[in-house]
């Protein structure tokens, strides 16, 4: 009977051992029913490493999928072509810059999937064209000095304060320096907003610079598409549909 009972002690104790191992090693539920997106990278150009939220590093590579609480760090004349999928397309970390991939979330309301996407500039530029979001969808930028919200459009963001809108709308908000006010500022296309300085201006983006970016974001957004078309769509057919004026559906 002894050996009986010690045998059922030491039976329950293993399986709370395991039980709390088994708690402890699974991931934590995804919020709200929520599928994790991620991030393609589709080209290097120079040297890039990343981090991720765990702390672990390595080199940015072609082909390799980064996720959420990932890091990219840019060198010189170096720069990554990101393809976010649902979660935004084309994505551009600049020579010299530091984006973190906050957060990249979907979650299914029936017919598509509204998706979370939050990015923070932490240093340098980044550009982007961000053309199909689901209207529950949400896509920001944190910079030093403010927070862009995007939905169709295009541009480059500092990560100093200045958005730079190309195509589209980019709707700023920032905390006036000088009035200590949240303010609204809206950039649209071939315009900057400025929340670098102590009172938030919008100039016109001059024209070389405006003609430089549009090619660098219809430049990149090619090579994603010929990376994600189907079988057999040629790059120059898929060059054509990129070149196509694009309409913003928030214009």
């Amino acid at each position: 009977m002894k050996t009986s009972k010690t045998f059922v002690r030491l039976f329950t104790t293993t399986l709370a051992l395991l039980g709390a191992l088994l708690t402890t090693s699974l991931p934590a539920a995804t919020p709200g029913g929520a599928i994790a997106g991620k991030a393609v990278v589709v080209k290097v150009t120079g040297k890039a490493t990343y981090v991720d939220a765990k702390g672990g590093d390595g080199t940015v590579r072609d082909g390799m999928t980064l996720v959420q609480g990932t890091s990219i760090i840019t060198g010189a004349e170096s720069s990554v072509v990101l393809d976010l999928g649902e979660n935004g397309e084309t994505l551009v970390v600049r020579p010299n810059s530091t984006l973190s991939l906050d957060t990249l979330l979907l979650i299914p309301t029936g017919i598509e999937k509204a998706a979370t996407t939050r990015l923070d500039i932490k240093r340098g530029s980044m550009a982007f064209s961000v053309k199909k979001l689901a209207a529950a969808s949400k896509y920001e930028v944190r910079t030093a000095n403010g927070v862009a919200g995007i939905r169709g459009s295009e541009g480059v963001i500092f990560s100093t304060g200045v958005f730079q809108c190309t195509d589209g709308t980019l709707l700023v908000t920032v905390t006036n320096l000088s009035t200590g006010r949240t303010e609204t500022f809206t950039a649209t296309r071939g315009n900057t907003v400025n929340a670098s300085v102590t009172n938030v201006i919008i100039t016109p983006i001059p024209q070389a610079d405006f003609n430089r970016m549009r090619a660098e974001v219809g430049t990149a957004t090619v090579a994603v598409q010929q990376v994600t078309a189907p079988a057999g769509t040629t790059a120059t057919a898929v060059a054509t549909q990129v070149a196509t004026p694009f309409i913003s559906p928030v214009r």
